[in-house]
């Protein structure tokens, strides 16, 4: 009988919403411009997406949904690089989000025989 693996990846989703929707309520502008900064200079974000997120966008709200979407769909390297970079850029509101440095949430592998 062969088997068949599958990753399944712990259920964080509702934390990582949980913790978006804070970052949106409660990130302050110069957060999100020194957040932004640090993500164009370490290649998270293109030239181009910094100018959108930081001038498109004309309330601090969707400033923060803008940044932490973009950020979201890079994947999980990206999400990873914002918080350290957050961790540094605004440490008292990383710690309110309740962020820690590692953030690695590995799948695990369900096989089914």
């Amino acid at each position: 009988m062969s088997d068949i693996c599958s990753f399944v990846f712990h259920p964080v989703e509702k934390e990582v919403s949980k913790v978006l929707e804070e970052f949106v309520k409660k990130a302050p502008n110069e957060t999100l411009t020194r957040l932004s900064e640090a993500l164009a200079a370490d290649g998270v974000l293109k030239s181009s997406e910094k100018q959108r997120i930081l001038e498109k966008n004309h309330t601090r709200g969707n400033r923060a949904s803008c940044l932490a979407d973009t950020v979201m769909d890079k994947g999980a390297a990206a999400w990873k690089k914002m918080i350290h970079h957050l961790q540094a850029v605004d440490a008292p509101l990383s710690s309110k989000l309740g962020l820690s440095s590692d953030l690695s949430i590995p799948p695990y592998t369900v096989c089914h025989y």
